[in-house]
């Protein structure tokens, strides 16, 4: 029984010490393995918060990227947008320069209207001078005619009744040959006279009526040539404008 005791007593004892053994074996040789570790496992965490810190750091470029992307595309669609509209108002501009060149044409043949008009005048203005001057001449011989016929019929009433002799008779009657022919001549030139009166008053008639129409046309055109200044002033301006947008928005000025 004692030894029953004893044999227990020991195995207990051997087994405690050999636990303590191990465990002291363990604990000198898994030390260094587990300073390793620690050091390894400080590193994965470092590397791991270095490696988020740039990841997080990746999305915002990318984020950033993205933006700026968008950015450009929305930059891109309003150059588009405004080019368009340019090329609307260019196009719009085209037009009215063809319509304002048509009308330029057009005032340009009433011009050479009014070039025609004012070389009319002038020949007219000369005929009617000459009418006038036939006229003044005419009615001084008609004149010089109506003064000869008085001093005829005068010499004819002053000729006495009781010397009708050959000879007086043949001078009244040269005397009537001559007053019929200054009749019919002073007749000739009342005519004409009248036929220059009329000539005359056709004259400035056509005359007050060219007038009239230059006056028309000078007061048409002056305001149509103002505009047409204008109007090339604010294209030229467009134009102008139009170059130096599409010098400022080149790609390499947007990047």
């Amino acid at each position: 029984m004692l030894t029953a005791v004893i044999a227990s007593v020991s195995f207990a004892v051997a087994f405690v010490c050999g636990c303590l053994l191990c465990k002291a074996y363990f604990l000198t040789s898994g030390g260094a393995d587990l300073v390793h570790r620690n050091k390894v496992h400080s590193l994965l965490q470092a590397q791991r918060v270095r490696y988020r810190k740039r990841l997080l750091a990746k999305n915002n470029v990318i984020r950033l990227h993205k933006e700026t992307c968008d950015q450009i595309r929305e930059t891109l669609t309003n150059i588009e947008n405004e080019h368009a509209k340019h090329g609307e108002s260019l196009h719009k501009a085209e037009t009215e320069l063809k319509r304002e060149q048509a009308k330029s044409q057009n005032l340009q043949q009433q011009l050479a209207g009014l070039k025609n008009c004012s070389t009319k005048l002038q020949p007219d203005e000369t005929h009617t001078s000459a009418l006038e001057n036939e006229l003044g001449m005419l009615r001084i011989e008609k004149d010089e005619l109506a003064a000869r016929i008085k001093c005829a019929e005068k010499e004819q009433a002053q000729t006495p009744a009781t010397a009708e002799t050959d000879e007086s008779e043949d001078v009244i009657a040269r005397m009537r040959a001559d007053m019929g022919e200054l009749r019919e001549t002073l007749a000739t030139r009342n005519r004409r006279i009248h036929d220059l009166e009329l000539q005359l008053q056709e004259s400035a008639q056509q005359t007050r009526i060219l007038e009239a129409k230059l006056d028309n046309w000078k007061q048409h055109l002056t305001p149509l040539t103002r505009k047409l200044k204008q109007q090339k002033k604010v294209i030229q301006n467009f134009c102008l404008n139009n170059d130096t947008e599409h010098q400022s928005e080149e790609p390499g000025e947007i990047v």
